[in-house]
């Protein structure tokens, strides 16, 4: 999701409209001079191969340029480029369409006589504001379709092997039961579990995807999993752990491949076998 927006002037280093979503970036006011010089630098100093993204710590940053204006929005470090790509190519239509006079021949006379006022261009507020919405929530739809995705996959792993865990094994259900709670703890979740019956009852599926967020659970699920084979191994005869994995997992690992392979769940799934 886009955490900032910047529209400057190349030549002059000023800020023509700024927007923060979230928290705002310390010492906001040095950014556009810092963009502008940046810019400057790829010019002079990498043969006009100007500077199309970038990655700092935390954030991903990508620009657009219609000279002498530059376009650039943040996001995460996660999202995808692509989409960043896309998003700061509709502003920059969006502002420029909106504001006709900063494209073409008149561009250069109107900033010159520009008084430097942001607030000559609060018109694209709304807009802006509009544009990031929308996308925010379709970046929540996607992700929690990941997050089902990836929960249907480890459902099926974990009904698999399951299935095949002695019922008299009374130890491994209760260590697995302790697992499972540490994992509703941090991911602040409840998941449905029950060994009494002769149907094993482990409700991944339940959880709320719009709640969780799509990495952490990832990572947690792949924690859970190693850990129930970890107590298997501790229960269960020489062997009979690896035994079961391979019985029940590899097929899975074939009809299921395009989804395990999309997620990574296929490097989890080669270091318990």
């Amino acid at each position: 999701m886009i955490r900032n927006i910047w529209i400057v002037d190349r030549v002059s280093g000023r800020c023509l409209f700024e927007r923060s979503y979230g928290k705002k970036v310390e010492e906001s006011g040095l950014i556009p001079s810092f963009l502008s010089a940046l810019t400057s630098l790829s010019d002079s100093e990498m043969e006009g191969d100007r500077i199309s993204a970038l990655e700092t710590e935390g954030k991903r940053w990508v620009y657009r340029y219609s000279d002498p204006l530059i376009f650039v929005v943040t996001g995460a470090k996660g999202d995808p480029e692509s989409h960043l790509k896309a998003q700061v190519s509709f502003l920059s239509d969006s502002f420029l369409k909106m504001f006709p006079q900063l494209k073409g021949e008149t561009v250069h006379e109107f900033l010159e006589n520009w008084s430097g006022a942001t607030s000559d261009f609060d018109g694209f507020l709304s807009l802006a504001d509009q544009l990031v919405e929308q996308w925010g929530k379709i970046g929540t739809v996607s992700k929690a379709a990941k997050t089902l995705d990836v929960l249907e996959i480890y459902q099926k792993i974990f009904d698999a092997i399951l299935e095949k865990v002695p019922k008299d094994k009374e130890r491994i259900w209760i260590e697995f039961g302790e697992a499972l709670n540490d994992f509703c703890k941090k991911l602040k979740v409840s998941v449905a579990y029950d060994y009494s019956g002769r149907k094993t009852i482990l409700d991944l599926i339940s959880m709320d995807v719009f709640s969780v967020n799509y990495e952490p659970i990832k990572e947690k699920l792949a924690t859970l999993l190693t850990r129930l084979i970890e107590i298997l191994k501790r229960s269960l005869p020489a062997g009979e752990a690896e035994r079961i994995v391979r019985s029940q997992v590899i097929p899975l690992m074939k009809t299921e491949w395009k989804r395990i392979d999309v997620y990574s769940i296929d490097r989890v799934l080669v270091s318990l076998l």
